[in-house]
């Protein structure tokens, strides 16, 4: 549903789904590296191996990806 939002060819984007509350220690991990409280939903958008962009709630539908292309 949420990929869906978005007018972003194949290939243009990679999207991940990680299950943080099944997987505590991958979330830990994931707010550990990228510097970010984890909160859910939330989206992170990383480029280059760096967060460039995050939001969680209602206000993932906010972020244009197409700005981080």
């Amino acid at each position: 549903m949420f990929t869906k939002s978005y007018t972003l060819e194949d290939g243009q984007m990679d999207f991940y789904f990680l299950d943080l509350h099944r997987y505590r220690q991958v979330s830990d991990e994931t707010g550990y590296k990228f510097q970010v409280m984890h909160q859910s939903p939330q989206l992170l958008v990383i480029k280059n191996g760096a967060v460039v962009a995050h939001d969680s709630h209602g206000s993932i539908n906010d972020i244009d990806l197409e700005k981080y292309l």
